[in-house]
């Protein structure tokens, strides 16, 4: 069974999606909502061995991940994280705002891709993407 990211019982859109000459596909908020999310890809960043050992440092864990539809045409968000404990409890936070194929639409005019990104962000929170990261993470560097 495929994680599903769908987030809202809502009816799909009867909008078909389609890809701008500008490379986008645009919709609305409350469409965005309505996407089924496939996890793709994840991975840890490489250190930087280059920097030498001479006293204690400082290190920390990140990496990235990619989720994707399964529509045509796909459509994908991307985002970096890091490992952050907390309370001697390890959980992954979001690094920066994601990155995405979605420019989000109000009526006839485009967000924007400051106003996309932090409104893809807010919506990746609602979601729960942690626990797949974590299985991908052990699965490909155990």
């Amino acid at each position: 069974m495929k994680p599903s990211l769908q987030t809202s019982p809502n009816p799909p859109s009867s909008r078909i999606p389609e890809v701008s000459k500008d490379g986008y596909i645009r919709m609305t908020f409350r469409e965005l909502h309505d996407l089924e999310l496939v996890h793709l890809a994840s991975g840890l960043d490489e250190e930087d061995h280059d920097r030498g050992f001479e006293a204690a440092q400082h290190t920390e864990i990140t990496g990235y991940t990619e989720w994707i539809t399964e529509t045509t045409p796909a459509i994908t968000i991307g985002w970096d994280w890091k490992l952050e404990i907390s309370g001697n409890r390890p959980r992954l936070i979001k690094c920066d705002l994601p990155r995405s194929n979605i420019m989000l639409i109000s009526g006839d005019e485009d967000s924007g891709p400051e106003i996309t990104a932090t409104l893809l962000d807010i919506f990746l929170d609602s979601i729960s993407w942690q626990s797949k990261v974590y299985e991908q993470i052990g699965l490909r560097y155990a």
